[in-house]
């Protein structure tokens, strides 16, 4: 479990809980009464992960429509380190002998320390995330949890190149405010397809979701070396929450060298013009330079979100001065996290997308909010939330749709699980996808 003394001094000191998704051919409430006598403890079957208090050590077996309505998911509290592993390691083996796993379910995983027993003096709510991200290993992650293709969206690396200044045409950039990571003055992207998710960390832990895919269930050895890697890390993390080594500084040059590069080259018209020739900008569908020029400083922001996270190199660029708007064609656009107000137009996608719009395009990988799926769009391993569905034939496979019972979705749907919202009479549904509390 731990090599020398330190390890064991941190794990002493270390919390964890779990979420873990699987299929069973039992009723939640046989599950729950077996898991209860297979771990000696109490365990609580409810209808709805809503209803989850956590009291008296309890564990809960509940309906997790994330995988459909034949997907169950066990949840446990933060427990002592030992118990925890003790805890994970019969839930795997319950699920081996009573149920299965598929590339739909993941075991999530929960991490606290005890700070003031570690003589810590940053709490986890303070936990510098930038200086998490920049050195957090996530090359030996994958290879313990590869991200092969599945049938759920696949984890991206939460590399640091996703966190950049607001106003980085304001002023020069210096590594002092990068180090800082102030959220006043850096954008800092958080995604659920991100193996790390920081939004609990008010609430004392963080939680990661590498480990998942078909037989997680018997990959103990892989979930243990994730757990303690994980608690070494934050707690290294913490114990110089604020301190920055030479081969930290060094990184973090390399990165604001990019940013810097970046931002030079895309300062003006002239420059960006020359620097990026396979990039067309137009307004209003002209490509005049004075036009161009006068509202050049309006889409330059965007730009830059393309160019430095999304990796864009090929594009036709219009900005709209009625609507206010980017038009994005002919791009591809990779890991584009916290991307919003961009309308799309035969690209490629990957992304996190809100209030943007799609018209022909090939999207994976992606969660779109409030936005709009226009027509021709193919999309999958997505998860598409409260959309409006402007045209036809979009084909949507292999996805989560969460829409409101006003809204009508239009689409063909193989492989999906829809939550709520109703169909136009031109819709084709398989018989592979589930529908919840929906409306024919």
């Amino acid at each position: 479990m731990y090599n020398n003394i330190e390890d064991k001094f941190l794990y002493d000191n270390t919390n964890i809980g779990f979420s873990f998704q699987f299929f069973s051919p039992l009723s939640r409430e046989k599950i729950a009464s077996k898991l209860s006598k297979y771990l000696g403890k109490n365990v609580i079957p409810v209808d709805n992960k809503k209803k989850i208090r956590f009291v008296d050590e309890a564990i809960f077996v509940s309906p997790d429509f994330e995988g459909g309505h034949r997907m169950n998911s066990i949840d446990t509290d933060l427990m002592p380190y030992h118990t925890g592993v003790h805890t994970m390691l019969k839930c795997m083996n319950f699920i081996n002998e009573m149920g299965f796993t598929n590339g739909k379910t993941n075991m999530g995983i929960k991490v606290s320390l005890n700070e003031s027993d570690l003589n810590l003096k940053y709490r986890l709510e303070g936990l510098n995330k930038f200086k998490y991200i920049l050195n957090l290993n996530e090359n030996q992650i994958f290879k313990w949890w590869p991200n092969v293709s599945s049938e759920k969206q696949k984890i991206h690396q939460s590399k640091a190149i996703f966190i950049y200044p607001k106003q980085m045409y304001s002023s020069r950039l210096t590594g002092s405010l990068l180090e800082k990571s102030n959220s006043i003055e850096y954008n800092f992207p958080e995604s659920s397809n991100f193996g790390t998710n920081f939004s609990n960390l008010k609430d004392g832990y963080l939680e990661i979701s590498y480990a998942g895919g078909k037989g997680y269930q018997r990959k103990k050895k892989e979930a243990i070396d994730l757990i303690n890697y994980t608690s070494r890390h934050l707690y290294e993390t913490l114990k110089n929450n604020f301190s920055f080594g030479i081969d930290e500084r060094r990184k973090i040059e390399r990165l604001l060298e990019r940013y810097q590069r970046i931002i030079d080259t895309t300062k003006d018209y002239d420059t960006f013009r020359y620097n990026y020739p396979d990039i067309k900008l137009h307004v209003d569908l002209k490509n005049h330079s004075f036009l161009i020029e006068s509202n050049y400083q309006l889409l330059r922001n965007k730009l830059f979100e393309l160019i430095s996270c999304c990796e864009m190199q090929k594009a036709i660029i219009n900005y709209d001065t009625v609507r206010k708007r980017v038009q994005v064609k002919d791009a591809s656009i990779k890991k584009g996290f916290s991307l919003s107000g961009i309308d799309f137009f035969n690209c490629r996608v990957e992304a996190d997308a809100k209030d943007c719009l799609f018209e022909q395009c090939h999207i994976r990988n992606s969660n779109i909010i409030d936005s709009v799926l226009h027509s021709n769009n193919d999309i999958k391993y997505s998860k598409i939330s409260n959309c409006k569905y402007g045209g036809y034939l979009n084909e949507i496979k292999s996805s989560s749709i969460y829409s409101d019972k006003d809204k009508i979705i239009n689409a063909d749907l193989k492989n999906c699980i829809v939550f709520n919202g109703n169909f136009s009479q031109e819709s084709t549904i398989d018989d592979k996808t589930e529908l919840i509390n929906t409306l024919g």
